[in-house]
């Protein structure tokens, strides 16, 4: 039995109780959430105080996320993920507000959604080290390479345990970087380029 919550109506309330990191979108291959649950099981039994710590994954039920079950099931992981499907805007909001941090463990990404979100709702972002997480999130993430496992632990790690001096300045930058993407501005990027080309 995996742990579906119920929406709540109003922000005040948590949709999820307790700590939580959280993980956004789907679970195709390429997203790596096979070795990010790895890393997390590694997390929550490497210390007493991490295992209250939940793993939330919001993302739409499918072919692979009964992959994803069947893992959890094996690594015995069932009370610390909980799935959340059909995410509206203001649960999604909730949910990056109340988390310890977002995090985005793929091997690739066209456009990372997910992280521009996280960091306009105030929270640290912990992302694999590819090309298009550095050119969004600059120096406001903090940085694992998505192949290996200890690397995605420590900085698991890393994010719960920040002081919260460091965690505000890596909120405060997050907001800073998150404003260079918002959709005014995508939209005018664009239309500038369209202007540009003669079609």
């Amino acid at each position: 039995g995996f742990e579906i919550k119920l929406k709540v109506k109003s922000e005040k309330f948590k949709v999820i109780e307790g700590k939580y990191l959280l993980k956004v979108g789907n679970f195709y291959p390429h997203k790596n959430v096979e070795r990010l649950l790895l890393a997390f099981h590694d997390f929550v039994y490497s210390d007493y105080d991490n295992h209250a710590i939940k793993l939330v994954l919001v993302g739409k039920r499918d072919y692979f996320s009964k992959r994803i079950e069947k893992q959890i099931e094996l690594l015995n992981m069932s009370s610390n993920i909980v799935f959340y499907e059909d995410a509206r805007d203001e649960d999604l909001i909730s949910l990056y507000k109340n988390a310890i941090a977002t995090i985005i463990p793929s091997f690739a990404e066209g456009f990372s959604l997910t992280a521009v979100e996280s960091m306009s709702c105030g929270t640290p972002v912990i992302a694999s080290d590819i090309p298009v997480h550095r050119e969004i999130c600059g120096s406001a993430a903090i940085y694992f390479n998505p192949g290996d496992l200890s690397d995605i632990k420590q900085k698991i790690d890393f994010a719960v345990t920040l002081v919260e001096i460091s965690r505000k300045e890596l909120i405060e930058q997050g907001k800073n970087q998150a404003k260079n993407f918002s959709w005014r501005k995508m939209a005018q990027d664009t239309l500038k380029i369209y202007n540009s080309t003669n079609i």
